[in-house]
Order: C-alpha cells, then structure tokens, then sequence
C-alpha cells in the first residue's frame, strides 16, 4: 500500500497549491469549485496517509458545505479513512448516521429475523426477474439514492469483518435500491455479493452464477472502471471457483487489482492480491 500511497503524493501537492490561490471569501464567491478542490485534496492526503491534512480539510468542507448532500462525499472518505487504519467499529459508527439522513436506517447490531425480513423485501422487489433482466434497468438519477448506495458501498468491508448481519443487510438494500430506483456502478458489486448471499443461504449456484454475470456485463455496460475491483472480488473470488478452475481466475484477480491502483481502490486493491 505504501507504493501505492506514494502515487498520490504529487497530487495533494499541486491540489494544496490550488487551495492557497483561494481567498477568503472564496466559499461565498465560489461556492462549488471551492468545495470540489477541498474534498478533492481530502481524498489524495487520505491516499497518501495525511491523515492529519486530510482531517483539517474535511472539518472546513463540513463547517462550510450548505447542504447535506454537499457532506456526503466528506464522510465516504471518512469511512475510507478509518478502514485504511482499521478502525472498522468507526467506520460502521461514522455510515449509519449518514445513511439515516439520508433516509435509510440500518440497525448496529441486526438480528437474523432482520436479514430474512430483508431477504424477504429483496425478492419482492425482484418480482421473479431474471437475473439478466436487470441489465436493462435505466440509470440510477436520484442524488439521494446516489448517496445512499455509495456510502453502503464503502462500508461493505467493514460490516463483513465486524457485523456479517449487518454485511447482508447493506447488500440487500443496494440490490433492492437498483431494482427501485435504477442501476448505477455501486450496483455490480451489489449484484456480485447478492449472489455470494443466495449461495450461503441455500447454495444456489446457478443463480447465483448469473448474478456474477449480470456484474461483469453491467460494469461493460457503464464503462464503470471504479468499480471493477470491487465486482472482480466477488465474482471471480467467491463465486466463479464453484464453477470454474482457479486458473481461470487468476487473471482477472489481477486485473482487479490493476484496476484498483488505476482508480484510486487501494483497499479492494490491497484485498485482491492478497487473494
């Protein structure tokens, strides 16, 4: 990670350069651009493991933002942040209060009965569509929805090695946010983990082969890079082994972790050669 984190470095330099041209007034004035330069230089002091600089620049994007959309993106990083440091338990704490603002609210410590109500609303919502039906969802356009699914995105890994309950229940309610509301790149890897679910639960492998297949095509299908790292590992590590040889997913298990260098997935990245 560290080779990685390197990468980042000249990055937050000229982004810091950036934000010393800014003057006072600049998030009066300038609103937008203001807060674009400040999260984007969060997101590279958090790869290059500033943690220091990256917490100084989200405290001002979350004293200034005027909205709650607008502090969205400072919490994904946020979460990114403490799972890079693994503070998983922070991680989750740090989700679930934004994800209840945003409309959705997920219990800290769900039950089994949680997971089969959720289970249960999944289905429905598919309403007996097939796997490859779901390629032809229209786009995701709600930004609410865009919000909720990419904050459930980031903490998926932490819920997975702190709360399994809490795992499926954040996989379901992406699936089920796809179905409603329209695909968008979270949602691949949402399908791919839906898949890993219908197998842990009753071993259906050939459904959830098709899922795995309806990832792979949507991510063709949106040109979605960033999410290739995170798709590739629930596809080709946890699903694809039950039908095919391992060889055959060595490659794209590397590719995977290209992908996550490339788009700035450190961690999926780090997971996946680690595979």
């Amino acid at each position: 990670r560290a080779k990685a984190a390197a990468a980042y470095f000249p990055a937050l330099h000229y982004l810091s350069v950036g934000l010393e041209q800014l003057d006072a007034a600049s998030w009066q004035e300038h609103y937008l651009l203001t807060l674009a330069l400040h999260l984007e230089a969060a997101e590279a002091a958090y790869l290059s493991a500033d943690f220091v600089r990256m917490e100084q620049l989200l405290a001002t994007v979350l004293a200034q933002a005027q909205t709650l959309l607008d502090t969205v993106k400072a919490y994904e990083i946020k979460i990114q942040a403490y799972i890079a440091r693994n503070q998983l338990p922070e991680a989750v704490a740090t989700a679930l209060p934004v994800l209840n603002w945003l409309g959705l609210s997920l219990p800290a410590k769900p039950n089994t009965l949680h997971v089969l109500r959720g289970l249960l609303e999944t289905r429905l919502a598919l309403r007996g569509a097939r796997p490859a039906q779901l390629l032809d969802l229209p786009l995701m356009r709600d930004p609410i929805k865009l919000a909720t699914m990419r904050v459930l995105n980031k903490v998926i890994s932490a819920t997975y090695l702190t709360e399994p309950l809490l795992f499926a229940l954040v996989i379901l309610k992406q699936v089920a946010l796809s179905v409603k509301h329209g695909n968008t790149a979270e949602s691949a890897k949402a399908y791919a983990l839906y898949g890993v679910i219908l197998y842990d639960v009753n071993h259906q492998i050939k459904t959830s082969d098709q899922f795995a297949e309806l990832a792979l095509r949507l991510l063709d299908r949106l040109d979605a890079r960033e999410a290739r790292a995170q798709a590739f590992m629930g596809v080709y590590l946890f699903l694809k082994p039950w039908k095919e040889p391992l060889r055959t997913t060595v490659q794209p298990l590397l590719d995977g972790y290209q992908s996550g260098l490339a788009t700035g997935d450190t961690e999926f990245a780090a997971y996946l050669i680690g595979a």
